[in-house]
């Protein structure tokens, strides 16, 4: 591979360029609607709304617990709305600035690790210059360009996984720093700092739990020395792990039902048992890989079956699928020879790449069951475990073929840049998805035709824009394929009695009211359409 130019080996030129490129790639959010849980967290979250609003009254404020739980993220939605209320475009302008330092603190965590005590001090020049960089430099690119991160970035509500993966990797890098660095005062300032992101990271959401285990793995991989006295100077960050259960305790919570609650874990989910949430995720993993090296069809909300057994073939081979990967990891790691052999060290970053993969999906992966099995953003974190093993992979196998005089690497760079802006096309391309509710939710029931909840919300993107039989037809399938949805059933019964077929209207209510009798907002929607009908009657009489 023939050396860089000065000026593209510069990292202010490699920032400027990661930062275009995302901008680009998102360019076309700034006006995306609030859709689905956007609601739930913002617009209809009266803390959310009322956290800033210090001249409000204590007692008109609702019990905190949930919002304290995850402060960091939840704070910054109180921010956003405190500045821009429900205008979109400052909350997306706030989720496309956490991706792109995202992608920076990817790019200055794989410059860093080539600095470690693991890979050599000096090796030859003509074989080794720029690989480095560029190691770091695509990383980047794939991560702010691939279009499976628009749904942590483009969904507003999921800036709880892109703020936490913010923290997650700054309390990685500061950790690095800390070890690399030449003075004292260095190493204790950046050492408190990724102390200090480590406890901001779990307080925005709970895939950080695995943060201090990844930096365990990370010192044991790329450090040497003592063992007793690295695993004492880990142990302050190893005690971070605390926060997340003490942060349930602090709700009421106990021991026995910490693990459901990590979770998110619903009503809903009671019909999934831990054991089949476990191998349905073996599935799903492999469904996210397949995501990461062909993002087609991605899907807001998948119609994904629950597995029961695990020698059905889907998911027995999906776990031989997983294993091979993970036994991959171990080889690379085999490969990548001793600390400080000028050899196949790049292998050993790929090696960390992959079991950081398998780490930070263990959350949401793994025994403890999730309302939906399913959702892209979350291997968002995951994924910039997957970009490094890919591109440490490639650059090592370019340098393999170098030492043998096949040179490549005018091939590599060039297909590699192709592939970015392929990429970036794709995510812009994805993103006009996201501009109005109905081409969203249209999208999905085209790609979830069987399944009631996208019938549901694309019947109300309909009412919104006063489409109501297309939002009757809408709802009336959502209530066809679960014919005990009660919120389908209202929405449909409130539609109605819009277009003044209120008989109907009282039909649907009453449907809802036998799934659910103690439903006080159907109960409020039926008094009132029996109301209008009886004063209608009224006018009527002679």
């Amino acid at each position: 591979m023939s050396v860089i130019g000065p000026l593209l080996r510069k990292s202010s030129v490699h920032a400027l360029i990661i930062v275009l490129l995302g901008l680009l790639a998102y360019s076309n959010t700034l006006k995306a609607p609030f859709v689905f849980d956007d609601y739930g967290t913002i617009i209809d979250n009266p803390i959310v709304q009322r956290f800033l609003n210090f001249t409000a009254a204590p007692e008109a404020m609702p019990d905190t617990t949930d919002f304290m739980r995850r402060y960091v993220g939840n704070i910054s939605f109180a921010l956003n709305y405190k500045l821009h209320g429900t205008d979109e475009t400052g909350y997306h302008l706030f989720n496309i600035s956490v991706h792109l330092i995202n992608a920076l603190l990817v790019y200055w965590i794989v410059l860093l690790t080539f600095k470690t005590p693991y890979f050599p001090a000096a090796a030859p020049a003509e074989e080794y210059s720029g690989f480095p960089e560029l190691t770091a430099l695509f990383s980047a690119l794939l991560f702010v360009a691939h279009p499976l991160q628009t749904q942590a970035v483009t969904y507003i509500a999921q800036r709880f996984s892109s703020l936490a993966t913010l923290f997650y990797l700054t309390s990685l890098a500061c950790y690095i720093v800390s070890r690399c660095a030449d003075t004292m005062s260095r190493k204790y300032v950046f050492y408190g700092a990724s102390l200090v992101s480590a406890v901001l990271a779990m307080k925005t959401k709970e895939i950080a739990l695995t943060l201090p285990v990844v930096a365990l793995l990370y010192e044991f991989m790329f450090f040497e020395g003592d063992r007793k006295k690295r695993l004492l100077y880990l142990l302050p960050l190893l005690l971070t792990m605390l926060v997340i259960p003490l942060s349930f305790m602090q709700g009421g919570s106990s021991l026995p039902g910490l693990i459901t609650q990590l979770g998110q874990r619903t009503a809903e989910t009671d019909t999934i048992s831990r054991h089949d949430y476990l191998i349905t995720q073996f599935r799903v993993i492999v469904t996210y890989l397949r995501l990461l090296f062909f993002p087609l069809d991605q899907n807001l909300d998948y119609d994904y079956p629950v597995c029961s057994s695990f020698f059905a073939p889907p998911v027995f081979l999906s776990f031989a699928l997983l294993l091979a990967l993970f036994a991959l990891g171990v080889y690379a790691l085999h490969l990548s020879g001793p600390q400080g052999r000028p050899d196949r060290h790049e292998l050993r970053l790929a090696a960390f790449g992959i079991f950081y993969f398998f780490m930070t999906l263990s959350v949401e992966s793994s025994i403890i069951p999730i309302r939906d099995v399913i959702f892209e953003h979350r291997v968002y974190l995951p994924s910039a475990g997957f970009m490094i093993a890919v591109i440490a992979g490639i650059m090592s196998t370019v340098r393999q073929m170098k030492k043998r005089g096949v040179s490549t690497g005018t091939y590599v760079v060039p297909l590699l840049a192709l592939l970015v802006l392929v990429l970036a096309a794709a995510a812009y391309a994805r993103n006009a998805v996201w501009q109005d509710r109905i081409s969203l939710w249209s999208d999905v029931v085209h790609k979830s035709p069987k399944k009631a909840r996208p019938h549901n919300n694309l019947g109300q993107a309909y009412a919104k824009q006063g489409l109501y039989e297309k939002a009757v037809e809408e709802y009336q399938t959502a209530v066809r394929l679960d014919p005990g949805y009660v919120q389908a059933r209202s929405n449909l019964g409130f539609v109605l009695n819009n277009m003044g077929r209120l008989d109907e209207a009282i039909s649907e209510y009453m449907a809802a009211l036998r799934i659910n009798p103690a439903d006080a907002g159907v109960r409020a929607k039926l008094l009132f359409v029996l109301t209008k009908k009886t004063r209608a009657r009224g006018r009527n009489v002679p």
